[in-house]
């Protein structure tokens, strides 16, 4: 699927450059670029949420209040924390017409990370109400490997308004994807959206330097599907958190000519990207019934659905690329 992904954004343009014949340049003058890129990812992702349930004889719902006459509290906080070295590839079609330009951008990973992943669990605090109450379990971390890898997409439209500075925007999206292998949990965070941005090249006789900057705007959905271990006491199966993200980019790169239609460049990119969402978690609900009713609860009618709220996402990117491009 993910081959699909990174080759048909590319299909419509390449279809288009085969079929334009190069001697007729002056009858259209657009040129071409193409351009092949190898990439060291550093992606750091720390994911924290916060999710109250409160439990009566008769439901289970989501709150974030202690009403008279509720019988369980789980107070809970969650975090989730790693960091991946991946190994890209990514590929960009340029079409070139005067001052403005469109270009498509794709990059997938070469072959996945398996990094020690840490998570803080669930930590369990049951109340009695109204005569009394008690703590039955603690929070709870550990570390398990997961393999990590990343998708991006990207559609620019720009405009050279002189010869050092450049105007662009667009569209992206990106995927995060992993494999818990140890509770066998698999899980894609996505963002998608609008982005604006500028840059500044300074022409030198060797080559060039430019400095770029974008701003973006996007939508988030989270989605894990889980299988926790028998020996959890409340086991969860699916998590979904939908929100907004905002992205902040920063680059500096360096090209310069191998000969008249190949070009060779480096760059260094970060992007920086802010989430904040809402969500729900559905559990085993033969797990989730079991837990409550052996804590005194007759005949509990559960929901396995509760809800997560002020789900804080911060995800960095930083990539250092080794290029080259050819100028049809």
């Amino acid at each position: 699927m993910q081959t699909i992904k990174t080759l048909l954004p590319m299909a419509s343009m390449i279809t288009v450059i085969a079929w334009i014949n190069p001697s007729y340049a002056d009858e259209f003058p657009v040129r071409f670029l193409v351009k092949a890129s190898v990439a060291a990812k550093q992606l750091d992702f720390e994911q924290d949420s916060f999710v109250v349930i409160r439990a009566t004889e008769s439901s289970l719902i989501g709150s974030e209040t202690l009403p008279t006459g509720d019988v369980i509290l789980v107070d809970t906080k969650e975090n989730d924390d790693y960091k991946a070295d991946l190994l890209t590839a990514e590929f960009t079609v340029s079409a070139i017409y005067d001052r403005a330009y469109i270009a498509v951008t794709v990059e997938d990973t070469l072959s996945d990370d398996t990094v020690s992943r840490d998570t803080g669990r669930f930590g369990y605090q049951i109340i009695e109400l109204p005569s009394h109450s008690s703590t039955i379990a603690v929070n709870e971390s550990r570390s398990s490997d997961t393999d990590i890898s990343r998708y991006d997409l990207s559609i620019t439209a720009g405009y050279r308004i002189t010869d050092n500075i450049n105007l662009f925007g667009g569209y992206k999206s990106g995927e995060t994807s992993d494999d818990f292998t140890k509770i066998r949990q698999e899980s894609t965070f996505e963002e998608a959206g609008l982005y604006l941005g500028a840059s500044y090249t300074f022409r030198l006789e060797s080559g060039a330097l430019s400095f770029s900057t974008a701003v973006a705007d996007m939508s988030m959905d989270y989605q894990s599907d889980r299988n926790d271990p028998p020996s959890e006491p409340i086991r969860v199966q699916e998590v979904n958190y939908e929100g907004d993200a905002s992205g902040l980019s920063l680059s500096v790169s360096w090209s310069a000519p191998v000969t008249e239609s190949l070009l060779y460049g480096v760059a260094l990119k970060q992007h920086n990207y802010q989430y904040n969402a809402d969500g729900n978690m559905r559990f085993n609900d033969d797990n989730l019934t079991e837990f409550v009713s052996t804590r005194g609860i007759a005949d509990p009618d559960l929901t396995t659905s509760i809800n997560v709220t002020d789900i804080e996402t911060n995800i960095t990117i930083t990539t250092l690329y080794a290029s080259l491009t050819y100028i049809f």
